[in-house]
């Protein structure tokens, strides 16, 4: 395990940059790894892996005790997986968000739908009683032609 994580505080506490012989700002960084959990380090940008005799390096903090050497990187561990964990259900909940906005979609075209149909079964009953009182009409318009 190799995490570290990098802040731009300055090197030194008076406020002012400090600069590797290579001419690369020094930068404050936190060393994630088993060996060195927690622990701050001041490193030229350029050293990374195994130049530290080319480019500055240097601890900031003492080294970690033994118990915390033990107890931390397991901590670590749990915290990464529980981010893992919340990423995971982020994820999930955009898709099942992404799945309701779909599904509301539906319903609402549904519903527009349900109306045409209900407007088309409306039209059809206005339709057949209109035949009705038109065939009344005309059926007692033939019958009192017929008495007269």
């Amino acid at each position: 395990m190799s995490e570290i994580s990098t802040s731009e505080i300055s090197a030194t506490s008076s406020g002012t940059s400090r600069y590797c012989a290579c001419g690369t700002k020094i930068i404050r960084r936190t060393s994630w790894t088993d060996l060195n959990p927690g622990r701050r380090f001041d490193a030229c940008d350029k050293n990374w892996n195994s130049r530290r005799g080319m480019h500055f390096f240097e601890w900031v903090d003492n080294e970690t005790c033994p118990r915390g050497k033990q107890v931390v990187p397991g901590l670590l561990r749990r915290l990464r997986a529980m981010e893992e964990e919340g990423r995971a259900k982020e994820e999930q909940l955009r898709y099942v968000e992404a799945k309701k906005k779909e599904l509301q979609q539906k319903v609402k075209e549904m519903v527009q739908e349900k109306r045409v149909l209900e407007w088309g079964h409306g039209q059809r009953q206005l339709i057949m009683w209109i035949s009705l009182i038109l065939s009344w009409g005309l059926f007692i318009t033939f019958v009192m032609n017929e008495k007269f």
